[in-house]
């Protein structure tokens, strides 16, 4: 087999102005395309109520020549990014550092994990339906991070001389505070009126329902709203197999907040000979970061968040350098 080996394209343009206090801003449009991705595709899938005797080599080739999955590495549909990143930034030796990031962007693909991951639509007749939102896009990243020089010591504004200089100056605070996007998931649902092996069955989406009972309130257990989505082989209605109406990737999962701060100081020892300490907080807020909710229509527990990452950590750590 012959195949055309891919390629990805990249292009960025940025603008960057330096305001007076050392202020320096940044914005920038950044776009990647990747052109015939490789990805996992099954070359035995059958369609809507086409059951075993309708996979692909079945049907080629007779029937009973293979009744399983077959997954083939090859090129496909390739992904898409494009972001607008913004940056605002100060820099200070004697006082500290600080600067606010923001990216806004888009992430399209098939299929996330090219070489793993499969297509939820596997026939090639529903080939399209697969481009969405990559399951890893973030919309919104919002970063800031700063540096602080506390102001005790040497060349700061108090304890500039005396023997209390020597243990409270040279100490300096970083923080970094991330509030990010959750990631974009579907909604599946159960596949026996579907009868077709090697793809996935997405759940009918009930129109003008939201989806979301509250996107803000990542502490609420019920994340999802029963109402939006319907089970397509309990639908009213149905009588001949077919896909769901929801898309891939189509509901977008919490967000998370995180705020991270460290306490640094490095006493010089002799000559080449240093000390340095630091102390750590993860996660100074104990803010719960939650995973998407479960997501299958016909499993219980739909729609809850089940799980989490949340808890607050704390180091305290030492390095000698020399």
């Amino acid at each position: 087999m012959v195949i055309r080996r891919g390629y990805i394209e990249s292009y960025n343009l940025s603008v960057q102005h330096e305001f007076s206090r050392g202020f320096v801003a940044n914005i920038a449009y950044v776009g990647t395309h990747s052109i015939r991705q490789q990805t996992s595709v099954n070359i035995n899938a059958a369609p809507p109520d086409g059951g075993t005797a309708g996979r692909l080599l079945n049907t080629t080739y007779g029937a009973n020549t293979n009744n399983t999955d077959i997954n083939s590495l090859q090129p496909f549909q390739g992904s898409v990014y494009n972001g607008l990143q913004a940056q605002l930034s100060r820099t200070s030796a004697t006082h500290g550092s600080t600067g606010v990031i923001y990216t806004f962007s888009k992430s399209m693909d098939a299929s996330d994990n090219s070489q793993a991951n499969g297509l939820i639509f596997a026939y090639p007749t529903y080939w399209s339906r697969n481009w969405a939102l990559a399951g890893y896009d973030r919309k919104h990243n919002f970063q800031w991070w700063s540096t602080y020089n506390l102001p005790f010591g040497k060349g700061q504004y108090f304890l500039t001389s005396g023997p209390l200089r020597y243990l409270v100056g040279g100490w300096k605070i970083n923080t970094v505070l991330s509030y990010v996007s959750g990631t974009p998931f579907s909604i599946t649902a159960s596949t026996g009126l579907l009868n077709a092996p090697g793809n996935t069955q997405l759940a009918d989406r009930n129109v003008g329902v939201n989806p979301v009972l509250n996107a803000n309130n990542n502490g609420a257990r019920q994340y999802l709203n029963p109402a939006a989505f319907s089970d397509v082989s309990t639908g009213a209605g149905v009588t001949t197999a077919r896909f769901g109406t929801s898309g891939r990737d189509s509901v977008r999962g919490p967000g998370l907040f995180n705020l991270d701060a460290s306490l640094k100081r490095t006493f010089p020892l002799h000559e080449s000979f240093a000390l340095d300490l630091m102390v750590e907080s993860f996660d100074v807020t104990n803010t719960p970061q939650f995973a998407n909710p479960a997501s299958n229509i016909s499993a219980g527990g739909f729609g809850t968040i089940t799980t989490s990452n949340a808890n607050r950590t704390l180091r305290l750590s030492g390095r000698l350098s020399f």
